[in-house]
């Protein structure tokens, strides 16, 4: 195993009393409007880096009543919420996504003729656009695009600087100052710190304090300079036991640790090690459990201690995947197949080192193309909305030069002028509502056009890739190894490729219809078709897939139940829906096809007593801005791209559709039709 001396900076969640928590939820169901945004915002704000998902929930509901509201600036900070919790989940694309749309929002809410004071409105809204560049410049730095990141700390110092915000500037030097030390700019890096610490002692904040003496310390430690390591860390733990915060006393034992191991001490390591760990355990802090985890293993790998290093490298990986943060679970796995290849286990070396290169592959290569291209989009529409504001400014200048040639030319004609002007008034104001109802129309139009796009990138980079990677692996081994394999392991081998092909298969065929739906290429054409024969017809299609699970396929329609609809729309409409309800369905269940007649449709059931969903997946299902995959008993995956069609070709035909369903109970979808 590659051992680094490389420094870990463990972060640490605040938690909140149970009762206070329960009582703002208890407030928060209770209220309405601008209250209830107000408490949304406060619950995230009690939340920390481990509830990243819960941050993204809060600040999208958070949205949807800003939006409500039309307020402009609650709308900013929604999308800052919803930012920050996916950088704490590491999806940095989404987190620079939702800065970047925040920061256009704030930054036309800049007042132009506001005094420029650190008081006024112009403060505040600088101040607001400072501290959101901070979050962008992390962003990147996380992305290791250190150019940029360094761009957005120095733009945010100079907002810091005219809006004389002391805290600000110095959490500008703390970024810059970690980014340097990432660049291995040590002494640019000390004296960022440096500044830093000026700052906080200024405005005498202990705990941001004793945070720069530790991170200077570990620029020292980079530098191998021991003394200078050991007296910043013990500073820092010495306030951190003052003020009782066990979070950051684990962060400096660790580190302490790590100074340890680097003077070539390792046995005083892994007690600091140790130290941490249970500071760590008692608060419950899973992500710094799994980090210090995973150091304590690469000790006894050192040691050739591998049983131990085994047994730790299986607690780091459990905890790690609980947090949900891919960077942990990505290293733990290289540390995973180092060990392996120790102990001359070279197959599970191979598995793991394998498993390795795929997290890598996706957690780095994919992001660098999307932040760039976000980037450049955020520019260029600057830049547009700057030289449509210039253009304006042309019109009104214009405008006003004809208005003044023309009172100086009709003064005589007054009265009619006046007319004139009314009419001109009236018009500009009707014209200003059509434009503004086209504006919100187009911006509908927009939103749908991203949803749409996200999906399909979605589908294509997991859903598609996964199986065709899946397959060309597994044909390379055939390959490789044929004289090698069982029959068995062939067979198993050549039956994983067909499941892997025909899903594939069935996905390629949905998104070409979709694809068509969305681009207006599908006709049309209505007529009257009897409704039993379709879902015979689609029965019997099916009918295979519902054999290999032992499933009864039952039809309830009457023969002569006529509808008034496109057939081959209905047709797949039916066909997914069967072939869903047999996907998540137990062996030897039933799917059940019913039709209910009413005054004027005819309501279509398709019925399973299969895994049946929760509340909350059972609303996001019809969506194209969510991405569901449910898997059933047998493994069996979907995109939601086929209930998406489905909704389409329900709404085309005039009707409706909507699903019933609870956990372990089965599902229960339906759909209208006209009758004929």
């Amino acid at each position: 195993m590659r051992y680094f001396a490389q420094i870990i900076i463990l972060f640490f969640v605040s938690f909140q009393s149970f009762a206070q928590t329960d009582s703002l939820n208890y407030t928060f169901q209770n209220a309405t409007g601008e209250e209830k945004y107000s408490l949304l915002i406060q619950l995230a704000e009690d939340l920390g880096m481990e509830d990243g998902t819960e941050i993204t929930d809060h600040g999208t509901q958070a949205l949807e009543l800003a939006k409500q509201l039309d307020d402009r600036e609650k709308i900013a900070d929604s999308y800052v919420l919803i930012g920050l919790g996916n950088f704490y989940l590491n999806n940095y694309d989404i987190a620079i996504d939702n800065y970047l749309k925040a920061l256009r929002i704030i930054e036309e809410l800049l007042p132009e003729g506001d005094l420029r004071e650190p008081e006024t409105e112009w403060g505040k809204i600088n101040d607001k656009i400072a501290g959101l560049k901070i979050k962008i410049a992390n962003v990147y730095s996380k992305l290791k695009n250190y150019k940029i990141a360094i761009e957005f700390y120095e733009t945010s110092l100079s907002l810091y600087k005219l809006t004389k915000n002391k805290r600000g500037i110095a959490q500008v030097y703390q970024g810059l100052a970690s980014t340097l030390n990432a660049e291995n700019n040590y002494q640019e890096a000390l004296s960022c710190y440096k500044k830093s610490l000026d700052y906080y002692i200024n405005i005498k904040d202990s705990t941001a304090i004793a945070d720069v003496y530790i991170n200077t310390g570990l620029v020292y430690i980079k530098q191998e300079n021991y003394n200078k390591t050991s007296e910043y860390l013990n500073k820092a733990l010495y306030i951190y036991e003052k003020t009782g915060d066990k979070k950051m006393q684990a962060r400096a034992l660790f580190n302490l640790g790590v100074l340890q191991g680097n003077a070539g001490i390792y046995d005083n390591k892994v007690i600091y090690f140790y130290k941490a760990l249970k500071i760590l355990e008692s608060i419950g802090d899973v992500s710094g459990i799994s980090m210090v985890q995973d150091n304590i293993a690469q000790y006894y790998f050192i040691k050739q201690k591998y049983e131990k290093s085994e047994r730790y490298l299986n607690k780091a990986l459990q905890n790690a995947k609980l947090t949900g943060k891919k960077d942990y679970i990505t290293d733990i796995y290289q540390h995973f197949s180092e060990l392996y290849a120790a102990i001359d286990n070279f197959e599970k070396a191979f598995e793991y080192q394998q498993i390795y290169e795929q997290k890598k592959d996706s957690l780095y290569r994919e992001s660098k193309e999307k932040i760039a291209d976000m980037r450049m989009n955020y520019e260029t529409e600057k830049r547009k909305k700057e030289n449509e504001l210039l253009k304006k400014e042309a019109e009104i200048n214009e405008l006003i030069i004809n208005k003044q040639k023309s009172l100086r030319n009709y003064l005589i004609l007054l009265l009619i002028f006046i007319v004139i002007l009314a009419v001109v008034i009236y018009s500009r104001y009707t014209f200003k509502i059509k434009t503004n109802k086209l504006l919100a129309k187009q911006k509908q139009q927009l939103e749908i056009a991203n949803m749409t796009k996200d999906k399909f990138f979605s589908i294509i980079a997991h859903d598609l890739k996964n199986p065709i990677a899946a397959s060309n692996s597994l044909s390379d081994l055939l390959y490789d190894n044929f004289q090698d394999l069982t029959d068995d392991q062939k067979y198993d081998i050549i039956k994983t490729i067909k499941k892997s092909a025909a899903f594939t298969y069935n996905l390629l065929e949905n998104l070409l219809q979709w694809s068509l739906s969305q681009s207006g290429r599908i006709k049309f054409n209505p007529k009257t078709i009897d409704l039993e024969k379709i879902i015979s017809n689609n029965l019997s299609l099916l009918a295979g897939n519902a054999q290999k699970k032992d499933i009864s396929l039952i039809s309830f329609v009457d023969k002569n139940t006529f509808i008034l609809a496109d057939e081959d729309m209905i047709s797949l409409v039916i066909r997914n829906l069967i072939s869903n309800a047999i996907k998540f369905s137990n062996h030897g269940e039933e799917v059940r096809v019913k039709a209910k007649t009413e005054e004027n449709n005819i309501t279509v059931s398709v019925e399973d007593n299969g895994i049946g969903m929760s509340k909350e997946d059972l609303m996001k299902i019809f969506r194209i801005d969510v991405n569901i995959t449910a898997i059933g008993k047998s493994k069996e995956k979907g995109t939601g791209l086929g209930l998406i069609l489905c909704k389409e070709f329900v709404e085309k035909n005039g009707g409706k559709i909507w699903a019933e369903s609870e956990l372990g109970k089965g599902s229960i979808f339906n759909f209208t039709l006209e009758r004929s």
